[in-house]
């Protein structure tokens, strides 16, 4: 019998599990678990439910300019096209639960990083500043989780793999296969150069990030590098604890080896004219375009 031992993982949680879900748990044996998928077709119904929902969870918050329906749908489609690259089979019922994870990981953001930084109100309000975005996120989609009929198992899967996709906590890193590959789907640079950076301006201006926007043309490409610095350094660089081999068989780390240089490129001045104006172009008027 396959169970959801392994898929889950034996390393500690990163948060607290929402509470229905830690009551649940305190008496469940993962190793008697088994992987129940649902049907196919089923899945589909719930997968386009559970976006449209989630879609709506971010409407009160502004809504944000990055963390919407757009990029639940990309990290959805990146999921789906970094496990069919993935070396490891992976059951259908397990596949199933991390699709709802990617499609749930930002649910309900309030368009900030952190929440004492939320400028257009606050999910679960009641729970303060000082919890992380991603285990609000965590608890609201684990109810609809349970509404949905995934077992306890799946839904601490889901829980846990939401917790790892944690942005702005170093003490925070994805620790088995499944939540890495979530975490680097979540990030991923599956996009043109241009449309790459049109998402990078959303967020970085269009919401509240861990940092201050950058005020200058070559701040904000500084701003892009660190990015694509991190990603190649983590996610598609063999022998780090965060490695997606998925991501290089996909040639993620080609793909952002040529946005640096393009980065590389606007910063020296070296750039054609053309991407030049296209960069400058989709800057708000508060960077300085000399600087």
């Amino acid at each position: 019998m396959t169970t959801w031992k392994k898929w889950v993982g034996d390393h500690p949680n990163y948060y607290v599990l929402p509470p229905e879900l830690a009551k649940l748990l305190a008496e469940y044996d993962l190793d008697g678990a088994e992987l129940i998928e649902f049907d196919s077709a089923r899945f589909d119904e719930i997968l386009t439910e559970v976006l449209r929902t989630a879609t709506e969870s971010v409407q009160p918050f502004g809504p944000p300019a990055y963390h919407g329906g757009a990029h639940f749908n990309d990290v959805v489609s990146n999921v789906r096209t970094l496990l069919a690259a993935n070396d490891e089979q992976v059951p259908v019922a397990v596949q199933q639960a991390l699709l709802f994870a990617a499609a749930t990981h930002d649910y309900a953001h309030q368009g900030a990083t952190f929440r004492k930084d939320a400028v257009n109100g606050l999910p679960l309000p009641e729970l303060g500043t000082d919890i992380a975005t991603e285990q609000v996120s965590a608890i609201l989609a684990d109810e609809l989780a349970e509404r949905f009929g995934f077992s306890p198992a799946a839904r601490m899967f889901i829980a846990r793999s939401i917790h790892a996709t944690t942005f702005g906590n170093p003490s925070i890193s994805p620790q088995s296969v499944l939540e890495k590959l979530l975490a680097a789907a979540d990030v991923g640079p599956n996009d043109t150069f241009e449309d790459w950076l049109r998402k990078g301006v959303a967020v970085t201006f269009g919401e509240k990030p861990a940092k201050p926007a950058p005020t200058t043309l070559s701040g904000w490409l500084g701003n892009r590098m660190g990015f694509v610095d991190y990603y190649l350094a983590n996610f598609v660089t063999e022998g780090k604890p965060q490695f997606v081999a998925a991501a290089v068989k996909l040639g993620w780390n080609d793909m952002l080896a040529s946005h640096r240089a393009k980065l590389l490129s606007l910063k020296d001045g070296t750039a054609e004219p053309a991407l030049t104006e296209i960069v400058k172009a989709m800057l708000p008027t508060s960077v300085d375009l000399a600087a």
